[in-house]
Order: C-alpha cells, then sequence, then structure tokens
C-alpha cells in the first residue's frame, strides 16, 4: 500500500536536498517517488530521478551564476538542455513531452521573476497528474495543490516545512484516489 504521508516526504526531502545541493539524496528520494507513484522498476525510477534532478542542476547553474538581462537569460542555451532532461524524465513512462516544455518554462519564470510561474506549473502538474489517474477532472483539483507546495517551500522557513508537508500529503490522497 502506497501511504500519501510517505509520498509527501519523499518530495520534500528531495527537494530540501536539492536546496543544500547534495543531488545524490535528492535523486534518491526523488527515485522513491517516482517508484510509487508511476509503479515502475527502481531502475527506471532511479533514471526518472537523474533526469528530473539533472534538469534542476542545470537550472541551479544558470540561477546562481548569470549576470545579464533578462532577455540573455530567457534565451540562454541550458534552458534546451534541460528541457532535453525533461524530455529523457517523459519518455521513461510514456509522460506526454508536453510536460517538459511546461516545467521548463516553469523553471524560467521562477527564476526570472519569482512569479507568473504558476501557470505553466499547473499545466506540468496536471500533464503528470492525469498520467496516473487518468482523470482531468482529479488533475485540476490537485495540481493547484502542488502549486502551493511549491510556494511554501519557497518561503524556506521552519514553519512552512510541516505545512509543505501537510499540503503534498493532502496532494498525493487526491492523486491516489484518483488513479
Amino acid at each position: 500500500m502506497i501511504f500519501p504521508n510517505k509520498l509527501a516526504k519523499y518530495i520534500c526531502y528531495g527537494f530540501m536536498f536539492h536546496d543544500k545541493k547534495d543531488y545524490n539524496q535528492a535523486i534518491t528520494n526523488f527515485a522513491n517517488l517516482y517508484k510509487c507513484m508511476f509503479k515502475i522498476n527502481e531502475s527506471d525510477a532511479i533514471l526518472m530521478g537523474r533526469y528530473f534532478v539533472n534538469s534542476l542542476k542545470l537550472h541551479d547553474s544558470i540561477e546562481d551564476n548569470f549576470r545579464g538581462s533578462k532577455l540573455k537569460f530567457f534565451k540562454h542555451k541550458i534552458w534546451k538542455k534541460i528541457h532535453k532532461e525533461l524530455l529523457k524524465f517523459c519518455d521513461v513512462i510514456d509522460l506526454d513531452r508536453d510536460y517538459a516544455y511546461y516545467y521548463t518554462k516553469f523553471l524560467r519564470y521562477h527564476s526570472a521573476y519569482q512569479k507568473n510561474f504558476e501557470i505553466p506549473l499547473l499545466r506540468a502538474e496536471e500533464i503528470i497528474i492525469f498520467h496516473i489517474t487518468k482523470d482531468m477532472q482529479i488533475a485540476k483539483i490537485a495540481a493547484p495543490l502542488y502549486v502551493a507546495g511549491v510556494n511554501s517551500h519557497d518561503v524556506h522557513r521552519k514553519f512552512t516545512w510541516k505545512l509543505n508537508e501537510k499540503i503534498m500529503t493532502i496532494f498525493y490522497s487526491l492523486v491516489l484516489k484518483g488513479g
């Protein structure tokens, strides 16, 4: 049996380790999440975890080191590499490749503005939720919770850690019941 609170911990720890730049631990947590969510074997889950974290790592490299105009930031060649990693992520489970487009767009806007990123993230999450549940109504209900989790995570305060875990537990409860 898959428990929503366990999935919530995997994703929260995955992003926490990513923030600490402990990419191996991030891969492990995301792989555990994907293994449960998509009911895939361990090697495919690790591949997905690696591709996802590679995209985040590339994102970190531009976010941490880029100096220049917003226009140059948006046109930087790293976005193609990020998109490519996310396409490989999609291909492991035959996920609609639009996920890679929307998640890359989310990362761009999240980095450049810290706003206007909600819509592409919503679209990306609707795609992934629909892949699991085959129910767009559940995807439309659950995806905003994921966005709330991202916003809560971005606050980086102690009280938001528990809040984020609760939000993501509700998110995974909906997704698992819908699937």
